[in-house]
């Protein structure tokens, strides 16, 4: 039995929804929006890239077994009503996603025009190209012409990649100390 002592450190990012996102993907990419159709008949490629990205978030020296890990918590989450499903596509493959939500957890994120950026992940041949911040423009640009006007993000501080690419895009405005000892150690 795996015994742990949890410590993280989050990062909590907004940005307007009108500030530019400027860099352009290098190569022919399709970005867009799956529908809850679509999202069950390509479950198998989703699945693949929410394994990879857990793959590669256990590479973190603070990372936990939690169950927002697992396959079931990533099929709920894409299957719940409020969630929506952002892919981009190179030769009708999909090679990354990213989804938005109504989630929200403090103040600043329950304005009914602001939403919460999700889980992202791009394969990792595809990194260095623009390809993610041109799947983070089509979804601001889409989210745009509904009237949203802001949208956040939660990551790991732990995680330099991810910081340094939200922190490109959204601007910090605080950060959150999580401390838990697994209750399996204490007799």
């Amino acid at each position: 039995m795996e015994r742990y002592l949890r410590f993280a450190i989050y990062l909590f990012a907004i940005r307007m929804i009108d500030m530019p996102i400027c860099e352009e993907p290098e190569g022919e990419y399709t970005y867009k929006e799956l529908t809850k159709n679509e999202i069950e008949i390509k479950v198998d490629c989703l699945l693949e890239l929410w394994r990879n990205l857990v793959q590669y978030l256990r590479m973190s020296p603070t990372y936990y077994p939690e169950d927002e890990f697992t396959d079931r918590a990533f099929l709920d989450h894409i299957h719940n009503k409020g969630t929506r499903l952002f892919v981009v596509e190179q030769n009708q493959k999909i090679i990354g996603m990213i989804d938005v939500s109504k989630d929200s957890n403090s103040f600043i994120t329950t304005e009914e025009d602001t939403m919460n950026v999700g889980e992202l992940y791009i394969k990792q041949n595809y990194r260095g190209y623009n390809i993610v911040a041109g799947l983070l423009l089509h979804v601001n640009n889409t989210l745009k012409k509904e009237g949203v006007k802001r949208l956040w993000v939660e990551h790991g501080t732990t995680n330099p990649t991810a910081q340094r690419f939200w922190g490109k895009y959204f601007n910090q405005f605080t950060y959150t100390l999580t401390r838990k000892i697994d209750e399996r150690i204490i007799i």
